[in-house]
């Protein structure tokens, strides 16, 4: 019953990345239905964490040089112009944002996380996601840029979650292979990998990944 408790609230508090918005006063009814991520009935981008029948919070895929959809199935935010006929309604909530046109380094982009990274997006494929020189910063590109995205911090734990370029997810650290630095930390690699191990009893292998992103 504890580790139940504890893997709901992880996934309550943990939503997909921290550059997604946290959204209020968005209605929603979560009454029969199961415990999971719901896609807003109205909005292409909203979507829903239900919880035992209870609505607990809402977020809004960041919508970054263009339109970004919540594919309920996948469980991920998706660039819009991979599939049609996903969202019947094409309302979106959240404006398009500007992508910097220096990947990672434009003055005055408030909204974009900034990584001093020499990762460059030039030549990817759009939407690929890149490793960092940080654990628990991951990369994306979008129309040549970067966009940086970190790992969001889990429940009850004192340190962000990990990007798996393996399986492209923000996993958690005893499950990464990653001796580089922590951005927004001085906590070594190895302490937080050891700090990992005990809290799950020396195996976190059947614990369930976090954040999925599209696997192309």
């Amino acid at each position: 019953m504890r580790q139940n408790f504890f893997i709901a609230l992880v996934f309550i508090f943990a939503s997909p990345t921290l550059n997604q918005h946290v959204l209020t006063n968005i209605p929603f009814e979560c009454k029969g239905r199961l415990d999971g991520f719901w896609r807003d009935l109205r909005y292409c981008d909203v979507f829903h964490a239900c919880i035992a029948g209870e609505h607990k919070r809402s977020y809004g895929c960041p919508q970054f040089g263009e339109k970004f959809y919540f594919d309920e199935k996948a469980q991920i935010c998706d660039f819009a112009f991979n599939k049609t006929g996903v969202c019947e309604t094409n309302d979106y909530y959240t404006s398009i944002a500007t992508v910097p046109a220096l990947p990672g380094r434009q003055p005055g982009a408030k909204n974009f996380l900034i990584v001093d990274s020499n990762v460059s997006c030039n030549g990817q494929t759009n939407g690929a996601y890149l490793s960092s020189q940080y654990c628990n910063i991951f990369h994306r590109c979008v129309s040549g840029s970067r966009i940086d995205f970190r790992c969001p911090r889990a429940n009850n734990v004192p340190y962000d979650l990990w990007w798996n370029q393996q399986t492209r997810l923000c996993d958690w650290p005893c499950r990464v292979q990653c001796n580089s630095q922590l951005f927004g930390s001085s906590t070594s690699a190895q302490q937080v990998q050891s700090e990992s191990l005990i809290f799950f009893n020396n195996d976190c292998r059947d614990y369930p990944p976090i954040f999925r992103t599209n696997k192309k």
